[in-house]
C-alpha cells in the first residue's frame, strides 16, 4: 500500500483484479477497511446498517485540520455528534434560512456575470468572445457566496477593481481546497496510533478495533451493472424515466453526490441551489465554446 501511492488508486486496481463489488483490507491485527462499489451493498452499509458504520476514526488528519476540535465531519458518532447536526438542520441549513439567504445568493450571481464582462472587457472581446477561466470564476463565485453567508462579508480583504478576487480569498480557497485533499485521504497513521510517533491528543491513544467503511465513488459511477455504457458520455442517463427532473442527489447511491444516510450531506439544498444557480447563469448570459 505504501508503495502505490495515490492508495485508492491501488485498491480500486485490486478491485478490479478481484472482479469484486466488495473487499476488505486487514491493517494489523484489530482493523478492517471495507471498499465497496456496488450501489446495493452500498446502501445496506449507509442506509441499512448505518448504525455500525455512521461513526469515524480517531483520525489524525482531522485533527491537523480542526487543532483538535471536533467537527460534524470527523467527529464519531454519539451525543455530541448529534448535537452539532440538529444545529445545522435546525438553525444553519434549514428550509427557512435558505429561503432568507436568497438575496445574498442572488447578488453574488449578478456580480459573477458582471465579473465574467469586466473580464471580456479587458480583452476588448465583449462582442466578439475572449477566453474565460471557468475554474476560476466557479472557485470564486462558491467562495465568495459562502463567505457572506457565513461571515457576513463577501471579501476578507479589498479585492480586485474588476471584481476579481484579492490575494487573501485567492488564499482562502487554496486552504479550503487543502483541507478537502486531506479530508478524504487514506492515512495509514488514522488506523495505527503508534505511527503518529509521539502525537498524543486526548492524553492517551486509542486503538481502533471496528471495521472503516469505505464507498468507491469511482467505482460507484462507472459500475457496468447500473449505467449501460458506463465510460461514454451521457448526461441523459440521468433523466431516467420519462419526465424526471435531473437532481443532484441520489439516495440509491448509484453515483454518489451526497450520499445518505446519518452521514449523509446536511447541505443538499444549499449545494444543489449554488450549483444551480452558477451553471444557470453561466448558460443564460454567455454563449460557450471548448477552446
Amino acid at each position: 500500500m505504501l508503495q502505490n501511492k495515490p492508495t485508492f488508486r491501488w485498491i480500486h486496481k485490486l478491485m478490479d483484479h478481484y472482479n469484486s463489488p466488495i473487499i476488505c483490507i486487514r491493517l494489523g491485527k484489530s482493523t478492517h477497511v471495507i471498499v465497496v462499489s456496488s450501489p446495493v451493498i452500498a446502501c445496506e452499509f449507509l442506509k441499512l446498517q448505518d448504525e455500525i458504520f455512521a461513526s469515524r476514526p480517531e483520525s489524525i488528519s482531522g485533527y491537523l485540520i480542526s487543532d483538535g476540535y471536533r467537527s460534524t465531519i470527523m467527529a464519531p458518532l454519539g451525543d455530541q455528534w448529534r448535537k452539532m447536526r440538529r444545529i445545522l438542520n435546525q438553525s444553519i441549513l434549514s428550509l427557512p434560512t435558505h429561503k432568507w439567504l436568497q438575496p445574498k445568493r442572488d447578488k453574488e450571481a449578478n456580480r459573477l456575470l458582471s465579473y465574467v464582462i469586466s473580464q471580456l472587457e479587458n480583452q476588448h472581446s465583449v462582442t466578439q468572445g475572449g477566453l474565460i477561466n471557468i475554474r476560476t470564476v466557479s472557485q470564486q463565485f462558491c467562495g465568495n457566496m459562502i463567505r457572506n453567508i457565513v461571515f457576513g462579508t463577501r471579501l476578507f480583504g479589498k479585492g480586485l477593481v474588476d471584481g476579481g478576487p484579492g490575494d487573501e480569498e485567492i488564499e482562502h480557497i487554496s486552504a479550503l481546497f487543502v483541507i478537502l485533499k486531506y479530508v478524504n485521504a487514506f492515512c495509514v497513521s488514522d488506523y495505527f496510533p503508534w505511527l503518529r510517533r509521539k502525537i498524543d491528543f486526548d492524553g492517551h491513544e486509542k486503538i481502533i478495533r471496528t471495521a472503516i467503511e469505505r464507498v468507491r465513488k469511482l467505482g460507484l459511477g462507472r459500475n457496468p451493472d447500473v449505467w449501460e455504457e458506463p465510460m461514454r458520455f451521457d448526461p441523459d442517463r440521468h433523466l431516467g424515466e420519462e419526465g424526471k427532473q435531473v437532481v443532484l442527489t441520489d439516495n440509491e447511491l448509484r453515483m454518489l453526490s451526497f450520499s445518505t444516510g446519518k452521514r449523509g450531506c446536511p447541505g443538499v439544498i444549499l449545494g444543489s441551489t449554488i450549483t444551480t444557480m452558477l451553471l444557470a447563469r453561466m448558460i443564460q448570459g454567455f454563449a460557450w465554446e471548448v477552446i
